[in-house]
């Protein structure tokens, strides 16, 4: 069994859901296979802005108008009659839904969480049966499966997986039906334990196909999208930046964590116990070598990749001196929603430094005020972090020393784990990245030779 996702940038257009189909058909030949779909690029965006537009009164029919004919329009030029009749009626039947529940929120001023979700899992309920149309038309068995049936959560707003649920949809919905057949589902949709629709959080389709490899035992997850594969660094900073052939999960974990778009940052989770590789691919280019992802380390450059966070805000926090848990107060900035980047001890023991994105300062201020902190400074940096085993940490050291590059704090690590942090200035951040990626990276025999800055910074914007 192999795992088939196609991103957004993937199926926007007809020229490239036939593209999917074609691919998808290939890998029929070679054994069982199961698709999982992104929403139309930019739909689940258009939808966020629109219900944010109803809940303020203001008028939302620009925003839906267009996306009737954008998803009617995608259907591949080989579709007959009877299958364009038949999706249309099924487009025109969810917006006539998403009016409804839009009109809904205007009239109470409001989205219930349970409503939000709904209306967001409306792209993804678009795009499926757009695909699995297009496969009954070059003769394959294909049917839509609704990703509510098969991945099973908590409540609306709280997406965490309940995975044994989800295995026992999976065996119940998926697993019994014909080899031949090709279910296409929705990515980014679940549903909880009543029935409600629930959504697993922005870029997380990447996360239904990885749950549903994990449920299945699937031999191998194919991202399919609209790149080679993993960059080095964003080829907007590192003209030079190559895709990478391999990456482990830790590296491709640390990479989603620390500014690269890569994958959503949970994706690999499910697989880790079962060894199941995922391979990023580029649907437009089938043939490149994409970048595998899996357990097994190789040879190469002491680091793998560099990548950096522009804007970040660094508090030092100084916790009360009387009977403070230091356990307990690192615990409750883990405990907050998106919890920060980076958190550790400072010398003598009672400070503590916490970096966090600079979207999330004013909410992390309001935090520390209702705790017994003391903030005594509060910098706006950019962070760099290096992704490489504990052989790099000297290379790293004597590169920044040598290039006069000042750090204003440096997270090395031991061989538990793989990143390397530092902050520098903003003005900074780009001769900083470009410096590492040159000594720690290109001067490696094995980099693989520089392409054109155009094809790389095509290759860095993942769907």
């Amino acid at each position: 069994m192999r795992i088939l996702k196609f991103g957004g940038t993937s199926l926007d257009g007809p020229e490239r859901v036939d593209q999917a189909v074609r691919i998808i058909q290939d890998a029929s030949r070679d054994g069982p296979t199961t698709v999982v779909v992104s929403a139309l690029a930019g739909v689940t965006d258009i939808l966020t802005t629109a219900i944010h537009q109803a809940a303020s009164g203001q008028s939302i029919d620009h925003l839906i108008d267009p996306l009737e004919g954008r998803h009617r329009d995608g259907l591949p030029s080989c579709s007959g009659r009877l299958e364009y009749e038949r999706y249309t009626r099924h487009v025109r039947a969810a917006v006539k839904q998403l009016r409804r529940l839009f009109a809904g929120i205007r009239l109470v001023g409001e989205c219930p969480l349970s409503t939000r979700d709904q209306i967001l899992a409306t792209g993804e309920r678009l795009s499926a049966p757009l695909v699995a149309t297009g496969l009954r038309r070059r003769g394959l068995e294909a049917s839509t499966i609704d990703g509510s049936r098969l991945i099973a959560t908590g409540p609306p707003g709280r997406p965490e997986i309940e995975v044994a649920e989800t295995c026992r949809r999976v065996g119940q919905v998926l697993a019994q039906r014909p080899a031949i057949e090709i279910p296409v589902v929705t990515g980014f949709i679940g549903s909880d334990i009543t029935g409600l629709t629930t959504t697993l959080g922005r870029g997380a389709s990447d996360l239904s196909a990885t749950v549903l490899a994990m449920a299945l035992d699937a031999e191998e997850v194919e991202i399919w999208t609209d790149v080679d594969g993993v960059l080095s660094a964003d080829p907007q900073w590192v003209p030079a930046a190559s895709p990478l052939p391999h990456l482990t999960y830790s590296e491709a974990t640390d990479l989603a964590c620390f500014g690269a778009r890569v994958l959503h940052p949970q994706t690999l989770k499910p697989l880790l116990a079962r060894g199941i590789p995922v391979s990023i691919r580029n649907s437009q280019r089938p043939d490149a070598q994409g970048t595998r992802v899996d357990a097994f380390d190789r040879e190469g450059p002491a680091a793998r990749a560099i990548t950096a966070i522009p804007d970040v805000t660094r508090f030092l926090v100084q916790a009360p001196d009387h009977g403070s848990d230091r356990a307990a107060d690192l615990a409750a900035f883990g405990g907050l929603d998106e919890p920060p980047l980076l958190l550790s001890w400072e010398t003598p023991g009672r400070t503590y430094s916490l970096v966090v994105r600079s979207q999330q300062s004013e909410q992390i201020s309001s935090f520390i005020e209702r705790q017994p902190l003391q903030v005594l400074q509060r910098e706006d940096l950019a962070l760099v972090a290096a992704i490489g085993g504990p052989e790099l940490n000297l290379p790293l050291l004597r590169t920044l020393s040598e290039g006069h590059i000042q750090v204003r704090n440096l997270t090395l690590s031991g061989s538990a784990t793989r990143i390397k942090t530092l902050l520098v200035e903003r003005s900074m951040l780009r001769s900083t990245v470009r410096l590492l990626h040159r000594v720690l990276i290109e001067n490696h025999p094995e980099f693989p030779s520089p392409m054109s800055h155009e094809i790389a910074t095509s290759l860095w914007r993942l769907s």
